[in-house]
């Protein structure tokens, strides 16, 4: 049963309306199903109470086109003397119409902008225009952004990734107008709400995260938040323009009982909401925060936990250098005339000079910023650092090490080098390295299907724990 303390770390998002202005042929909240529904604003007000009384920290007005609704101004000023933080999400057509800037922008904490491109021929595709095909260009969201900023409004943009834009590139636009928070969407089919199109939007996982790779240099400036439809199904609170919460977990909207009749938390037990979904997705945040990454990172692990490749991921994500022992120890074996195995050899006989080694290392990397650090002792001779333990079974080490060619690698040789490992660093120093007490972060990379995975979710992580 969900715990409804934690309805303070909850946004609850509004559909004020079936009703907009466009046609997005991926839109997810279209409420084909519910038939003729006209906004009543005082039933509006007393949703908005129920909500604030129940504890939701947040509430979020969407749609449909939320500014379609006349009253909207007025009811985001409501929410926000009931002490909630306000957002309204859109796709801003209404937002510079007289006078609106004024009436709106002084009570709203967050304005967030729908811009799935900046190409006239991809929008006109995508159905993200108005009538007499009319779509809106960089200039114009740019003045938008501008004039709500005069009111100390935080800019989110929302970008849904879907077959039309699959290529596109905004990391100029995004990097120019520096949204407070970027969140982009993998465009999900939901029953009964954009079934007309379906098998025309749809982008799979590996062409999501490929337009999430292509953003990195957005990354470590800008606070990015992927949502894969598998995070995206059961973790919103929504609230449908008749007044029942629904949720589209099961690939189709269910609806729970009108709110006002049965009350909020009566309402939200008939529907699904993942807590820890929302909490993965980056759900909870400070909303007042500007989000920084630490300034190193350092990755220990298992064999075939695939530190080495994620770490080298997240440097380029975030910009970063990224340094190796592993790496070093291979040059200073070259400079003796040894292998790598013979030199691991080597260094175990040798602990003096395997210590030496270590220290060494760790001397040129204390020296280090917007560092990721390859180190399985990082945690002790990098105590500043942010530090990240990968884990891996033993069996599934193995297949990844074949598959990189590296033939001979089963179950028992991997347990007899974790183990030689876990020895080595005992004798060296009385530390065991596989202490997950050590670490800020510990991830068993076998529910991850690659590197980029692990490294777009420490990413996550870390802003979403800020």
């Amino acid at each position: 049963m969900f715990n409804y303390m934690k309805f303070k770390e909850l946004t609850v998002n509004y559909h004020l309306t079936k009703a907009c202005n466009m046609r997005c042929k991926f839109c997810y909240a279209t409420f084909t199903d519910l038939g003729c529904v006209k906004h009543d604003y005082e039933k509006s007000v007393q949703l908005i109470h129920a909500l604030a009384r129940a504890g939701f920290g947040k509430i979020t007005f969407a749609g449909g086109e939320p500014t379609l609704v006349r009253e909207l101004p007025a009811l985001v000023k409501l929410a926000k003397s009931l002490g909630m933080t306000t957002c309204v999400v859109t796709n801003g057509s209404r937002l510079l119409n007289d006078g609106f800037v004024d009436l709106l922008a002084p009570h709203l904490d967050w304005l967030a902008l729908s811009i799935d491109s900046l190409d006239e021929a991809i929008n006109m595709k995508s159905g993200r225009k108005l009538s007499g095909d009319q779509t809106l260009d960089a200039d114009y969201f740019e003045k938008v952004i501008a004039e709500y900023r005069k009111y100390g409004v935080k800019i989110k943009i929302n970008t849904v990734v879907s077959q039309y834009n699959v290529h596109e590139d905004l990391n100029v636009f995004i990097l120019r107008n520096k949204p407070n928070r970027w969140k982009v969407l993998q465009a999900t089919a939901v029953e009964g709400q954009n079934s007309d199109h379906t098998g025309q939007f749809e982008v799979s996982d590996n062409e999501f995260d490929a337009f999430i790779q292509r953003h990195y240099p957005v990354e470590n400036r800008i606070c990015t938040v992927p949502e894969e439809s598998n995070l995206i199904r059961g973790s919103y609170v929504m609230v449908s323009p008749d007044g029942c919460f629904f949720d589209s977990s099961m690939g189709y909207h269910t609806y729970s009982n009108p709110i006002l009749q049965t009350g909020v938390e009566a309402a939200l037990q008939q529907i699904h909401f993942d807590f820890e979904k929302f909490k993965q997705r980056g759900g909870i945040y400070d909303l007042k925060k500007n989000h920084t990454l630490p300034k190193v990172i350092t990755f220990s692990g298992e064999v075939g936990s695939g530190k080495s490749s994620a770490g080298k991921i997240l440097a380029q994500l975030l910009g970063y250098t990224f340094h190796s022992l592993g790496n070093s120890a291979r040059e200073r074996a070259r400079e003796m005339g040894m292998g790598i195995v013979e030199f691991q050899s080597y260094c175990q006989q040798n602990p003096e000079y395997d210590q030496y080694l270590d220290i060494e290392f760790a001397s040129k990397c204390n020296g280090l910023t917007n560092a990721v650090i390859d180190f399985r002792m990082g945690y002790k001779f990098i105590p500043e650092a942010f530090h990240v333990f990968l884990k891996v079974g033993a069996m599934e080490a193995a297949r990844r090490l074949n598959a990189d060619m590296r033939e001979g690698e089963n179950t028992n040789t991997i347990e007899q080098r974790n183990f030689s490992f876990k020895n080595q660093f005992n004798q060296n120093y009385g530390e065991d390295y596989t202490n997950e007490n050590h670490y800020h972060l510990v991830i068993d990379t076998e529910k991850f299907n690659s590197p980029y995975e692990v490294a777009v979710f420490i990413i996550r992580s870390i802003k979403s724990n800020q």
